[in-house]
This record gives structure tokens, C-alpha cells and sequence, in this order.
């Protein structure tokens, strides 16, 4: 193939690529916003995604493995690393004013609050969050003064 196809062909995946991150992006203050209310969720259908679970963070100091659930201190964090592999962090806010942060390798962070416009208005407590590659870290702080929960589904 000659030189100038093969940019013709490049240019034409890097469109394709902009048009599905477009489709696949919500309007959400804190997140870059989930990928399975999109238009084009049927991609994710095709290709089967790791989810995190209990057993990938059963080491973590804040995490609870009876009830499934992260507990953080009033003015704490909790930081975890997300196993590689891992693709998506289904959980649902348990209790407090919760913030998960998702960071990869310093370049990338993805907040989500659970004060924030839910993503499902028909499950207003639950949070689907995509994990941008391996090397990810989960922080999740309490704003709250009761302290504050997030479970995994």
C-alpha cells in the first residue's frame, strides 16, 4: 500500500475513533461519563469487560468484604490500586458525601461524586466508572462528618 493511502486509511480510524469517544461522552460535571447510556453501548456488549470485585481489593484497609463495601473515615482517604486487567468499577453511594477518583499513571484522573447529576436518574445512587488502563489508582475521600460508604455491585 503506498504511503499516501496508508495516511488516507489512518486519518479515516482516527475520525472513527473522535466520533465513537463523541457518542460515548456525557455532559457530567464530574466524569468523563458512561459508556453503557451511549448510543453506541452495544460495543461494549461485544467485547466482555473485567468489573472490579471484592475479592481484587480484600487487602484493602478500608475495605469491608461482608458488605461489599468501602468505608471512609469523615475527612479520610482511601486509596486502592485498581488490579490490571480491571476495565470498569460498577458501585452504588452507600451513605456520606463521597468522591472516587480514578487516576492512571498521573495523566489521567476521573472524579465522580456522589452529589453529582446521577448517571442513571432510574438508579440515582449507582456509579459505573471505566478504567483507562492498567496502573489505575481509586482514592476515595469523605467530605462527610458521619463518614461515608460506597459499595460494589
Amino acid at each position: 500500500m503506498s504511503p499516501p493511502k496508508l495516511v488516507l486509511v489512518a486519518a479515516v480510524l482516527v475520525l472513527l475513533c473522535a466520533v465513537a469517544l463523541g457518542f460515548s461522552a456525557r455532559d457530567d460535571r464530574g466524569s468523563i461519563g458512561d459508556p453503557s447510556a451511549s448510543r453506541l453501548s452495544f460495543l461494549t456488549g461485544l467485547l466482555p469487560q473485567r468489573v472490579l470485585a471484592p475479592d481484587d481489593v480484600a487487602d484493602a484497609d478500608c475495605f469491608d468484604a461482608p458488605t461489599r463495601s468501602f468505608l471512609v473515615a469523615a475527612a479520610q482517604t482511601c486509596t486502592v490500586a485498581v488490579p490490571d486487567g480491571v476495565k470498569r468499577i460498577e458501585a452504588r453511594w452507600s451513605s456520606g458525601s463521597a468522591e472516587a477518583a480514578l487516576t492512571r499513571d498521573g495523566s489521567i484522573t476521573q472524579r465522580y461524586r456522589a452529589t453529582d447529576d446521577p448517571q442513571d436518574p432510574d438508579h440515582p445512587g449507582q456509579v459505573d466508572m471505566p478504567v483507562f488502563g492498567d496502573g489505575s489508582v481509586l482514592a476515595i475521600s469523605c467530605a462527610g462528618s458521619g463518614g461515608c460508604s460506597l459499595r460494589l455491585r
